[in-house]
């Protein structure tokens, strides 16, 4: 599959869930590029945290808008897929079992695969972290590509069969830290669009409950300050707890 040129005929599609990578990746397309983005969402009804991801996504659009009328524009109408209605892809659950068998692996990419697979063109994940799990996995075996809105990366075609699941995307992010995005952010004068953001899956209260993946990221990624002083305590119990199991367990993730 090509990757998208970024005009009207041919947008960038990006997985965007209204957290912190995804939407910067959408904010740096506007502020660093003449691209139009073509957001995708895809409805997971086992989640607790659609509504504030779809809050999320929508202020971020109107301040965006607000700050360049022709952001507005440039970003197309989110579409909505429902988890339920992607259909079946057996080759891809074969792709997703074999790989979840090595290494953690997220239950979302299982159905990220088939619905990516079931569009028929390249998709951008906002995956980032090449020092642990699947980016660690994924990143030695990508390639760069030159594209009229910057560099990404996809899976070379040596690439290891068992990182098949990855075809279908392209990593814009990939190798860059929260931190670095912060960083950048703050020097382009968008770092206050990133607050908007939402990562809880199963918020407590209204507020992010520090135990799940994507709170336990958000700690390990030294951004403290996005969450109650309650919530980090949970999410470092919660760490020590599984680094301690993993110990007596001798479960660590291998690489492909």
């Amino acid at each position: 599959m090509s990757v998208p040129q970024g005009t009207l005929d041919d947008p960038v599609h990006v997985l965007w869930t209204g957290g912190w990578d995804s939407s910067y990746r959408i904010i740096w397309l506007m502020h660093h590029s003449d691209a139009v983005v073509q957001p995708w969402y895809v409805i997971d009804e086992m989640r607790n945290s659609i509504g504030r991801e779809v809050s999320a996504m929508r202020r971020i659009r109107e301040q965006l808008a607000e700050r360049d009328a022709r952001f507005g524009s440039r970003i197309l109408p989110t579409r909505f897929q429902p988890r339920e209605q992607i259909p079946p892809n057996p080759e891809v659950s074969q792709q997703y079992q074999r790989l979840s068998e090595r290494m953690r692996v997220g239950t979302q990419y299982s159905y990220l695969g088939r619905f990516a697979r079931s569009l028929g063109i390249t998709l951008e994940l906002s995956m980032h972290d090449k020092g642990h799990g699947l980016g660690k996995a994924v990143y030695p075996h990508t390639e760069p590509v030159e594209t009229p809105y910057g560099r990404v990366l996809r899976l070379r075609a040596d690439a290891p069969p068992l990182l098949d699941l990855f075809r279908p995307y392209v990593f814009p992010l990939l190798g860059l830290s929260k931190r670095e995005m912060g960083q950048e952010a703050r020097r382009s004068g968008y770092d206050h669009l990133l607050e908007l953001t939402w990562f809880c899956h199963t918020p407590r209260n209204g507020r992010p409950c520090g135990r799940c993946r994507p709170c336990q990221q958000v700690i390990q990624g030294g951004m403290h300050h996005r969450m109650p002083l309650t919530s980090q305590v949970l999410g470092q119990l919660r760490f020590w707890r599984r680094s301690v199991k993993s110990l007596f367990t001798g479960h660590h993730a291998s690489k492909p």
